[in-house]
C-alpha cells in the first residue's frame, strides 16, 4: 500500500516548480531565505517562501468508496521583514507566475489543475520585529497515478 496522498502529490509539486525555479528574478533566488513548508525555521534569513495547506475535500467516485481526487487549498506566500530591502512584490508576483493557472506532475501524482482562489496579504512579528507576508491561496486538484 503507498503511503503517498494526494495532497502530498500537491505540496511536492508546489516545491518542485518553486525551487527549479533558480534564474535572475526566480523565485528560487529572490527566496534568498529558502523555501519552507508551514513555517520559517530559527534564525531564519529574509525574504523567504512559506507553502501551508490550509485545508480541502476529497472528490470521490459517484457511488463508489474511492477516492478520484483531492481539492486543496494551500496558501503560498513571500515573507519579508521590516528591516529588508527586499520587494516583496517582485517575490509574490513570481509565485503567482509560476502556479497560477498551470498543471504538472510530481511523485506518485499529477497536479490536474492550480488557480488562485484568493489574495493572501497578512503583517505579523518575526522576533520582535515587524514581518509582512504577501501571496495567495491556491485550490490544487491532485490525483495520484
Amino acid at each position: 500500500m503507498s503511503t503517498t496522498t494526494e495532497n502530498s502529490v500537491a505540496g511536492r509539486w508546489i516545491a518542485q516548480i518553486l525551487k527549479g525555479d533558480t534564474g535572475a528574478g526566480g523565485a528560487a533566488t529572490l527566496s534568498t531565505g529558502g523555501i519552507h513548508r508551514n513555517r520559517a525555521p530559527r534564525n531564519a534569513t529574509y525574504p523567504l517562501t512559506i507553502v501551508r495547506f490550509q485545508g480541502g475535500s476529497d472528490v470521490n467516485a459517484l457511488g463508489a468508496a474511492r477516492r478520484v481526487s483531492v481539492n486543496a487549498l494551500w496558501a503560498v506566500y513571500a515573507v519579508i521583514r521590516e528591516d529588508s530591502v527586499a520587494n516583496i512584490d517582485v517575490l509574490a508576483a513570481r509565485i503567482d507566475t509560476l502556479l497560477n493557472g498551470k498543471m504538472g506532475t510530481a511523485s506518485g501524482g499529477i497536479v490536474l489543475s492550480c488557480v488562485r482562489e484568493s489574495p493572501l496579504e497578512l503583517p505579523s512579528l518575526e522576533d520582535g520585529i515587524g514581518a509582512n507576508m504577501l501571496g495567495g491561496i491556491y485550490r490544487i486538484q491532485a490525483q495520484l497515478t
